[in-house]
């Protein structure tokens, strides 16, 4: 989840998937939605991913904004992920 917050959301599943149903043959399906959950918890820096990037850009917001939310998404994201994925994957 770290590296979402310094590259585009879409160049990290671009990168892993394919990593991911190789080492993880069988499940497909829960690794790529899992990923896209991690990748979509990038929200400390404007870089991380697009509809960040405009919202910075019309300068209303500035890079300390996004520090806020994203510590409160960086908190909580994992432990609702990983709650989500022990009772809803099954």
């Amino acid at each position: 989840m770290t590296i979402a917050n310094f590259m585009s959301a879409s160049a990290i599943v671009t990168i892993l998937i394919p990593l991911l149903f190789s080492m993880l043959p069988g499940f497909q399906k829960e690794s790529a939605i899992i990923l896209a959950l991690v990748t979509s918890m990038g929200a400390f820096l404007p870089v991380s991913d697009i509809p960040n990037f405009i919202v910075y850009s019309t300068g209303y917001l500035e890079q300390r904004d996004f520090l806020k939310s994203g510590l409160l998404v960086g908190l909580l994201g994992p432990l609702l992920i990983i709650l989500w994925a022990t009772f809803v994957l099954k």
